[in-house]
């Protein structure tokens, strides 16, 4: 259901990994940075765990594309051992990866620094610290990543939500690639956000020759979660488990469409019947409610890796109407005021 000359950006990888994207001699590196910071804002700045059972995990820092990350796990004996690592994120795209931002840097142990337990008994003299690996970490969005030490196994790891519920969508096994980390948390988004409009102008080609982050912003107010199990009585469309809707109750600038809800739907899928039932989709989308039947109402995408408990992103597409060859993809980056 769309209004004419509408469509949705539904797969924004597609034109992020396009060859009119890669680093070629019309596109200089500072901005084909700036698109990848456009379609991909920075991960979730703070805690993340690695959803492998190890009860280790990460805190990660993150201004300017410069990560600072600390590692906080166990050694062969069950003792703690923390690593940190810095280095600059590189968009995904610009090195082959179908991911919004990959990042590798030497793991740094210290060693002789100063104590705040036990001190009487230090013996610490000059601080010292040695690399002890390498560490790479392909995010594909704000809240989902897939981590490797020394080129090892492929963890996916999540930000850890403290400050609020969140639903985590779990599919069984490991992933195989930085490209198909396996984890995702999708936190409640009630509460009042602060959201900053831009937009990117590309050509048939797919050559983006205007990017604008912030032209206008408003605030909204996005109600309390909903979770549905049955649809008007009925049964859920096969294969989903369940739809959280969070009416926006208040968009006083007209950002979205009148009676606009964000909903998300749980879908589970059998593969074959070698294979378990198990959930491998979850579909967000922003537009009217249901008390809205109107056949050419606004649906707008909202890619569940860019949800975090403190920001979301959201796209949607036109094309020109004067010159069909131009795409204008409108970028909506929400703020949640008041929690970070």
């Amino acid at each position: 259901m769309f209004k004419s000359r509408l469509t949705l950006l539904f797969f924004i990888l597609s034109l992020v990994l396009s060859p009119g994207l890669r680093a070629t001699d019309e596109i200089d590196l500072s901005f084909e940075n700036e698109i990848g910071l456009f379609f991909g804002s920075y991960p979730q700045t703070g805690a993340w765990f690695a959803a492998d059972g190890s009860n280790t995990g990460f805190f990660l820092d993150i201004q300017d594309r410069v990560l600072a990350g600390a590692y906080f796990g166990f050694d062969n004996q069950g003792n703690n051992v923390w690593f940190t690592f810095t280095g600059t994120l590189e968009p995904g795209f610009s090195i082959g990866y179908p991911i919004n931002w990959f990042f590798r840097a030497p793991l740094t142990q210290g060693a002789n620094g100063g104590c705040i337990l036990d001190c009487a008994s230090s013996t610490a003299e000059q601080h010292d610290s040695m690399e002890v690996g390498e560490i790479s970490i392909g995010f594909s969005g704000r809240n989902r990543a897939a981590v490797s030490i020394n080129n090892n196994e492929v963890i996916p790891i999540i930000p850890l939500y403290f400050g609020t519920s969140a639903m985590v969508s779990n599919v069984p096994g490991n992933p195989t690639t930085f490209a198909e980390p396996l984890l995702l948390a999708v936190p409640d988004l009630q509460g009042q956000w602060v959201v900053a409009t831009g937009f990117a102008i590309s050509d048939s080609e797919n050559v983006i020759s205007e990017v604008e982050f912030a032209d206008t912003s408003g605030v909204i107010q996005i109600g309390e979660q909903q979770i549905d199990t049955q649809a008007s009585g009925a049964s859920l469309p096969a294969g989903v488990t369940r739809i959280v809707r969070w009416p926006i109750t208040r968009d006083n600038f007209g950002l979205f469409p009148e009676n606009s809800e964000i909903a998300c739907s749980f879908t589970q899928r059998l593969e074959s019947p070698d294979f378990p039932v198990f959930r491998d989709l979850i579909d967000c989308q922003i537009g009217p409610d249901g008390t809205d039947a109107s056949t050419d109402s606004i649906q707008i995408n909202v890619p569940v890796t860019s949800i975090s408990d403190s920001r979301f992103l959201v796209f949607m597409s036109t094309l020109s109407e004067t010159e069909e060859s131009l795409r204008t993809t409108h970028r909506f980056e929400a703020f949640r005021v008041g929690y970070d």
